[in-house]
């Protein structure tokens, strides 16, 4: 089911397919209270290893996870990902 969801917000979401990461932050950060926001949550995952640093990528997630308009769903990924990157750079309690 969340498959399809998936499939459903990347068709309706109309992002050129070779905008910058700096491009893709902005509007994540802008669009967190739509659904949306979740198929750039995985576009902007996909890009961790474009970058040798994750700093920025991570800072995205973390606004995103602890922002109060973004919908629950949203910021439940964002967490996710933030933690799958620490666990990637070695930052484990």
């Amino acid at each position: 089911m969340l498959c399809l969801l998936l499939i459903g917000a990347l068709v309706a979401t109309r992002a050129p397919l070779h905008e910058g990461t700096a491009v893709l932050q902005a509007r994540l950060l802008a669009e967190l209270d739509r659904p949306q926001a979740i198929a750039d949550l995985f576009r902007l995952y996909e890009r961790r290893d474009e970058n040798g640093d994750l700093a920025s990528l991570i800072a995205t997630f973390e606004s995103a996870a602890q922002s109060p308009r973004g919908r629950p769903d949203v910021r439940a990924l964002a967490t996710e990902i933030r933690a799958e990157l620490t666990i990637a750079q070695g930052q484990l309690p």
